[in-house]
């Protein structure tokens, strides 16, 4: 049932996990998430704020052959199956071909990671750097080690915590003589040094990487990510975590000092987070994005190899069916995640505009600020308490880039209109003023409005555009509790 060859095992691998991501973009077109959303939208920049710079390069230059959003999540597939090869070859360095094989196919339908780095999230090209760095540093070669692990150091700061581990563990192979101490620092630590000098810092002032405030409650944070990674591991892939667990425990594998190396660093990580300034806005100190599950469910997923040989038939029984459910798992994930409301609705506005704005037309879209706002205060309190006055201004003007209502930007991003033709009220700074025009292509005027239910008008002229859009709409979209009144202006009407 295992194929022999490890080249046929890494085509079955990498051709899985891009069936499956491939699958559900199909399935499943609409964007999901907020940071995914921002880089699109941002994609001709390569710094933002705090962010480590490579996935929005990347992005940066695929955006230069095409802007589709479809091409775009196929690269992220391409990135997916990347990193499945990569969890291939790394737990091929600790159990037989048959073994890793199986754990990766866990690892490529892991019905969290797969649905997620189908978007342009930045946790599945980290992973990739940081596997491909420890398979190579095991195999001792130093250089293509170090520039993986660079890689993923220029992607999440999560990352960083395998550099001093991976220095140390080359340094002490070299006995701590100066030269190799000296290799070790650029080898494994030239990523992080390059951007520390670069940014004079973690990052630009007005950002923040760093809480050095410690509270007990962020113990809680660990006690998150934990469940977090037991409820989206399919139950199969728990079990032989267990008895890999076991296994290792068994036959005395816990001596290998390769484990001690991910022992280390997923320590370093942990403590790490505990520090993190960025915590979630709903209770930013117990809670962080639970996409730092990532590494947490790698590394459960890599127990899960030690079983394989040890428990061959039971292994393989449960191999199978955790490849199964995790499929099954990826797609209802996806499916619930693209079914809320505020995320459907998005997609179904920027569907029709699509559909019946004429070329020379532009559209004003009236949307709630709330998240934004909340959002904003979050951050630019933050930034006043990590930075002082001069950090607060800093973030201001950071902020100011991308202050649009939340709704508009998931139907810009959708949208083949683009932010000269489909423009938010008020427009954000630097554009359009709720005393001006929408400026769209030198037209001073809008020619269709869309009014959210929730929108909460600002002045007498949105209130009245509201009340025109809700009282005589040319379509009305829903989707669950949230809707969309959409407005054509006739030619002689007067229009915003």
């Amino acid at each position: 049932m295992t194929p022999r060859s490890p080249a046929v095992q890494i085509a079955l691998v990498a051709g899985t996990a891009v069936a499956l991501r491939l699958w559900l973009i199909l399935a499943f077109p609409i964007l999901f998430g907020g940071d995914s959303m921002v880089r699109i939208l941002n994609r001709d920049r390569v710094l933002l704020a705090h962010q480590l710079p490579l996935l929005q390069l990347l992005l940066y230059l695929l955006t230069r052959i095409s802007t589709d959003l479809f091409f775009i999540r196929l690269f992220m597939t391409a990135i997916g199956a990347l990193a499945a090869i990569g969890f291939y070859l790394l737990a091929a360095d600790f159990v037989d071909r048959p073994a890793a094989f199986w754990a990766a196919l866990l690892f490529a339908t892991n019905p969290y990671i797969a649905p997620i780095s189908t978007t342009p999230y930045q946790e599945i090209l980290m992973l990739a750097g940081l596997m491909f760095a420890w398979h190579f540093f095991f195999a001792e070669d130093w250089l293509l080690s170090g520039i993986c692990l660079g890689l993923a150091c220029l992607t999440r700061f999560e990352a960083w915590a395998a550099c001093p581990v991976l220095a140390f563990a080359y340094a002490r192979r070299e006995r701590f003589k100066p030269g190799p101490l000296l290799k070790a620092a650029i080898v494994f630590g030239w990523a992080p040094l390059a951007w520390i000098v670069f940014r004079r810092g973690l990052a630009q002032e007005g950002a923040y990487v760093l809480d050095r405030s410690f509270t007990v409650w962020r113990l809680e944070r660990l006690a998150y990510i934990g469940w977090i990674t037991a409820t989206n591991t399919a139950i199969p892939t728990l079990l032989l975590a267990a008895a890999g667990a076991a296994a290792i425990v068994a036959r005395g594998a816990w001596r290998d000092r390769r484990l001690w190396i991910i022992g280390a660093f997923l320590a370093l990580f942990s403590v790490a987070l505990l520090f993190s300034a960025h915590g979630l806005m709903s209770d930013p100190a117990t809670r962080v994005t639970s996409r730092e599950a990532h590494i947490p469910i790698m590394a459960v997923t890599l127990l899960a190899a030690f079983a394989f040989p040890r428990y061959r038939r039971a292994s393989l029984a449960l191999g199978v069916l955790g490849v199964l459910l995790g499929i099954y798992g990826s797609f209802h994930w996806i499916a619930h995640e693209t079914s809320r409301p505020e995320i459907r609705l998005g997609y179904e506005l920027a569907r029709y505009l699509d559909s019946h704005v004429r070329p020379e037309e532009c559209v004003l879209v009236l949307a709630n600020r709330t998240l934004v706002s909340a959002s904003l205060r979050m951050y630019l309190d933050k930034a006043r308490e990590t930075g002082g006055e001069a950090g607060l201004r800093a973030a201001i003007a950071i902020a100011s880039a991308n202050l649009a209502p939340v709704d508009y930007q998931r139907t810009l991003v959708h949208s083949r209109l683009g932010p000269d033709r489909l423009k938010p009220y008020p427009e954000s700074p630097g554009g359009l003023s709720a005393a001006g025009g929408v400026g769209c292509g030198g037209a001073q005027t809008a020619n269709w409005i869309a009014v959210w239910n929730d929108f909460v008008p600002a002045d007498d002229r949105s209130t009245e555009w509201a009340r025109l859009a809700v009282s005589h709409p040319a379509a009305v979209l829903r989707w669950g509790d949230r809707s969309v009144a959409v407005y054509r202006f006739a030619d002689a009407e007067p229009r915003p």
